[in-house]
């Protein structure tokens, strides 16, 4: 179990972070600028801004799913420092982990 979170300096639009199980991605928070369509189909269209994507297993229809899920502003709200250190404290809230100090001196 790790968790990846990258950045470009003081561009929070830029910030990515994935929480990795077993070598996948399981679950991630990112930034997206504009609307992205799959071939032109309307049920492929991503929400712009900040999302997360949530991974899982559909038992009935026996395939993964990427949910892309828009993050309510009552979420980003305990964002409060806009560096990736906060970033990265705003991700570890968002899925209940406790990051022991040593693992956050590594950023």
């Amino acid at each position: 179990m790790k968790i990846h979170v990258t950045g470009s300096g003081e561009i929070f639009e830029s910030y990515r972070s994935a929480f990795i199980l077993n070598q996948e991605r399981i679950r991630g928070v990112d930034f997206m600028p504009v609307k992205n369509k799959r071939f032109f189909s309307e049920l492929d269209v991503k929400d712009v801004g900040w999302h997360e994507n949530v991974r899982y297993w559909n038992r009935k229809e026996g395939i993964i799913v990427n949910d892309h899920r828009p993050l309510v502003e009552d979420a980003m709200e305990s964002w409060t420092s806009q560096d990736l250190r906060g970033f990265f404290d705003f991700c570890c809230q968002l899925w209940n982990i406790d990051a022991p100090e040593e693992e956050r001196s590594l950023l």
